[in-house]
């Protein structure tokens, strides 16, 4: 008896509904799709566009044939200087086009500036690729551009006026207490980064700015100032190459300071960064200033 009725209410009632009111994700048996939702799938490509790929800094120079590097327009040999056949020659040029070997490409110096923070601007303004310039890594500098590893290592170091340090040691000062607490004149090289070391390491002293350096070295020596201050190798030469100015001066390297110097690259500039300080690790030869005294001023 239930059998009967349940199969009437299947016939009667639940297939109409199936028929009239189809289920909700799919159409009635029989009824088409509006047109409006009929897509023909894309034809796939056979020769898709490729990814557009940024270039590196690398491939960048490599494409311009060139690399451009920023150097002081002041001779500074053995690092650079022009030959009597007016080529520029030195430690800084050979690593300078080394480099632009290694990438398969030609080295252009630019020599516009005639201070080695301009040489610094030169980069930062997107003027040169590099730096090479016997640059010292100083945190000042490093807010605008980066710097490699250093490829020289030098200490900092005094060129001392004998007669103005005697005045200073009247008081019964040993050198060193002289040195510690300088009070006197100190010439600098202009738009170098000892302008700044000089007002950290000797905030007593009064700061002489040369825009050239035989000028400072004749100021020292006339005691128009007490002290030079530079790194060991500049200061250590000047004696080396004019023995009879040690009977004038005295040199006083500092043991607790360094002067790096490093290549520099643009800021933003990383893989070519990277690079510059490979190069360093595997290609270069690191020197310090007893061996170019030795092989170079001697």
């Amino acid at each position: 008896m239930y059998l009967r009725i349940l199969q009437i209410f299947f016939v009667c009632i639940v297939i109409p509904a199936f028929i009239l009111f189809p289920w909700n994700g799919q159409k009635a048996i029989g009824q088409s799709l509006p047109e409006s939702t009929v897509q023909a799938a894309p034809a796939p490509s056979e020769n898709p566009e490729p990814t557009p790929v940024v270039k590196s800094e690398i491939e960048q120079i490599k494409s311009k044939g060139k690399i451009v590097i920023a150097m002081v327009n002041k001779d500074n040999a053995p690092f650079f200087s022009q030959n009597k056949d007016g080529k520029l020659v030195g430690l800084d040029v050979d690593l300078a086009e080394s480099i632009a070997e290694s990438l398969g490409i030609k080295a252009e110096f630019l020599r516009n500036s005639s201070t080695f923070d301009g040489v610094i601007e030169n980069v930062y303004r997107g003027e040169a690729d590099i730096a090479i310039s016997k640059l010292a890594r100083s945190l000042p500098r490093a807010q605008k551009v980066l710097f490699s590893n250093p490829y020289l290592n030098f200490r900092q170091a005094l060129l001392l006026n004998r007669l103005s340090l005697a005045k200073l040691q009247s008081t019964g000062q040993t050198t060193d207490q002289v040195v510690k607490d300088f009070q006197g004149k100190i010439g600098v090289y202009a738009g170098s980064a000892y302008v700044q070391y000089a007002s950290k390491t000797f905030p007593k002293a009064t700061i002489v700015e040369f825009t050239n350096w035989k000028d400072a070295i004749d100021a020292v020596v006339s005691g128009q100032v007490t002290a030079l201050f530079r790194d060991e190798l500049e200061v250590r030469s000047i004696v080396l190459k004019k023995p009879e100015l040690s009977i004038k001066l005295r040199t006083v390297v500092l043991t607790d300071t360094r002067d790096t110097k490093g290549i520099v690259t643009a800021s933003g500039k990383h893989f070519l960064l990277d690079y510059t300080n490979l190069f360093l690790d595997t290609q270069y030869k690191q020197r310090d200033a007893n061996h170019i005294l030795s092989d170079y001023i001697n």
